[in-house]
């Protein structure tokens, strides 16, 4: 399936695009929201943000991409 998205550091957004085209929500999609200042800090510096609980982003990052993975696999096959 192709959806076209606008390519962009705003998480909340690209979620609203899986509910707009009845995707499956990719685990921990209720706690995204906490890497969206990280990730337009991060690119663009611009902004000051509260200490980043480094662990905390690695969980996330590492279920929602085994997730990734597997929703890929599953695709292709």
């Amino acid at each position: 399936r192709s959806i076209k998205f606008r390519r962009k550091h705003d998480l909340d957004e690209l979620l609203e695009l899986f509910e707009q085209h009845s995707l499956p929500l990719p685990p921990m999609s209720d706690v995204l929201d906490e890497l969206n200042p990280c990730a337009v800090t991060l690119r663009y510096d611009l902004l000051d943000i509260e200490a980043l609980d480094r662990e905390r982003a690695k969980e996330i990052v590492s279920v929602v991409r085994q997730w990734a993975k597997e929703q890929i696999e599953r695709a292709e096959s």
